[in-house]
């Protein structure tokens, strides 16, 4: 999430410069907006920035829609939309279950005058008949009170379906913010989150953690002669490749365009080494024939 540790002064200072770049954007000024430059003079994410330069130098300015992709992408991954509507929709299923439960209780509450109604008349009424039509009328009170508790246990039932549902769909944009929607792996952040957990549960339980960075050679000249499609499915047979050779407690992760990184906790770096070496092998050894081409790749 957005945490910084920068003094008032510094936060001062990159203030001063991200409003005039703001004030360049084609993007209202909007806090997403300002978060957005605020981060990247703050030079935490060489990424964004990356990212930030080429667009400028392609078209001059960012967009409300540029911006917010990055927003998105780098500062904070989750649908805020969608947040926002999950969040309603709770809002509303708290209120419809206080609602429901507030009617219930009248209606209980009208229950027990009802039956200490019933027990004075039965404390006074001695003949045969009066004593059948009071308890008559408690079995009456008693089914109408059973139809309202039937019909609150149904509502309170729904409204936990709906919450379940509401986690789930919670779960999935969280897992979708976390992972890269080419190659499937974890994502820049998620891959920091694994190797700062890796980290920390090392130093205080003791074994060795191994980090492995990738990046393909010739890449770029690969995409030039083929194209980016093609492109786009060798880096997503090399995430296929990652995800088979790692362990349930590691994390293969797109750090960047072709980059890839492996965080292997309680791996050395003997091991490590072979893991990467099959790597670079298999990928090494395998053919993509285009379709409708004779040539392999």
């Amino acid at each position: 999430m957005l945490k910084y540790q920068h003094t008032r002064d510094q936060s001062a200072e990159l203030l001063r410069q991200a409003v005039p770049a703001m004030s360049r954007q084609q993007a209202p000024f909007e806090p997403i907006s300002y978060a957005l430059w605020y981060q990247y003079y703050a030079k935490t994410n060489k990424q964004l920035n990356r990212e930030v330069d080429a667009l400028i130098q392609s078209t001059q300015a960012l967009t409300e829609a540029d911006t917010e992709a990055l927003f998105k992408r780098h500062i904070y991954p989750y649908d805020l939309a969608s947040l926002r509507d999950a969040q309603g929709q709770l809002v509303a299923l708290v209120s419809d279950v206080m609602n429901q439960t507030q009617a219930a209780e009248g209606q209980v509450s009208d229950y027990g005058v009802a039956l200490r109604s019933h027990a004075t008349q039965l404390e006074a009424d001695q003949t045969l008949a009066a004593v059948q039509d009071t308890v008559r009328a408690m079995l009456s009170d008693t089914k109408d009170i059973q139809v309202v508790i039937g019909a609150l246990e149904n509502e309170l039932q729904r409204n936990a379906a709906e919450v379940e549902r509401l986690q789930e769909e919670l779960r999935e944009a969280r897992e979708e913010a976390n992972t890269d929607a080419l190659t499937g792996l974890a994502n820049r952040r998620a891959f920091e989150e694994a190797l700062r957990v890796a980290l920390v549960k090392a130093q205080m339980q003791g074994g060795p953690v191994s980090l492995v960075l990738l990046d393909m050679d010739e890449f770029k000249a690969l995409n030039d002669r083929f194209g980016h499609l093609l492109g786009d499915k060798v880096l997503s047979i090399l995430g296929d490749l990652l995800r088979n050779v790692i362990e349930p407690d590691q994390t293969a992760a797109r750090y960047g365009g072709e980059e890839f990184a492996l965080v292997l906790p309680g791996v050395d770096e003997a091991d490590a080494l072979t893991l990467t070496e099959q790597v670079r092998k298999t990928l090494a050894n395998a053919h993509i024939r285009k379709v409708n081409a004779s040539e392999s790749i």
